[in-house]
């Protein structure tokens, strides 16, 4: 996947984040997440921050406070300018070809958009509506190769929306038990962290 793919993808995710953000209703932000501890209004803060993590990595200023409450009055205003924000860092010329030092080392820019989640944690799905939010880990993508590990970040989309997104299956099927999957790609879900 080349970097106009990868922001094409991004773009997709923050859409389909979007929508699930816009139709948060007013006496539904204090509700618990499958996160121990998580409303609502936590989880989109969570997802703010990592966007603005994302930029502050990009843009060499100051990152946010990751605890502050950085959604304000308007959440959904919050969510959208700082999508916006990291869609415009990670389109800034040179960005592609930098290196950004993360927790767990040196990252080339091409990867900031590529990640494959290898472990789900807890349970975050919405049988009525479909939606979907968990935590994971990964590796991030480089060049189209498993380049670093990621840990202690969150997926989100819609049940229904993943299953009509897959848009490559790989040959690499394994039975480790009861349960088994290959390798999916999954264009336009949303992954934020730090």
């Amino acid at each position: 996947m080349d970097e106009a793919d990868q922001l094409a993808d991004l773009d997709a995710a923050i859409a389909g984040v979007e929508r699930i953000v816009a139709r948060i209703g007013a006496g539904q932000w204090e509700l618990p997440t499958p996160c121990d501890g998580v409303d609502v209004r936590g989880m989109v803060n969570h997802l703010v921050t990592g966007n603005l993590a994302f930029v502050t990595l990009v843009t060499g200023t100051e990152p946010p406070v990751r605890d502050a409450d950085h959604l304000g009055d308007d959440p959904f205003f919050a969510f959208r300018a700082s999508a916006d924000l990291l869609a415009a860092a990670l389109r800034t010329p040179g960005v592609a070809a930098g290196t950004y030092e993360l927790p767990f080392g040196p990252v080339p820019g091409t990867a900031l958009a590529g990640i494959r989640i290898t472990e789900f944690l807890g349970h975050g799905a919405n049988l009525v509506t479909g939606d979907y939010s968990r935590g994971a880990s990964g590796l991030w993508i480089s060049g189209g190769e498993f380049a670093y590990p990621v840990e202690e970040i969150t997926v989100a989309g819609n049940l229904k929306e993943m299953f009509f997104n897959i848009s490559e299956i790989a040959s690499d099927l394994e039975f480790r038990g009861s349960v088994a999957a290959p390798t999916l790609r999954i264009d336009g879900l949303t992954v934020g962290g730090e």
